[in-house]
């Protein structure tokens, strides 16, 4: 790993850690359970902010590990007459 891509990273980790302690508090998140009734869970504000950050990252990671595991191929073949 160069010095660049560790000092980015340590910035970003710094960055992050700054934002999980200013939003501690919790808050009310409101869903439906599989009977259809409004439940509600208090959680921290940080894990509904970072939430959806990392099932974003392992959505797109999932997305190229298939893609170095099985690369593109044509979808059809040629017919030859």
């Amino acid at each position: 790993m160069s010095a660049t891509k560790l000092i980015i990273s340590i910035i970003f980790f710094i960055v992050i850690a700054c934002f999980a302690a200013v939003n501690l508090h919790s808050v009310s998140v409101y869903y439906y359970d599989l009977h259809m009734a409004k439940q509600t869970i208090e959680i921290p504000l940080i894990l509904v902010a970072l939430t959806p950050f990392v099932l974003g990252f392992l959505l797109a990671w999932s997305f190229t590990i298939l893609n170095r595991i099985n690369p593109k191929r044509p979808l059809a073949k040629e017919i030859e007459p």
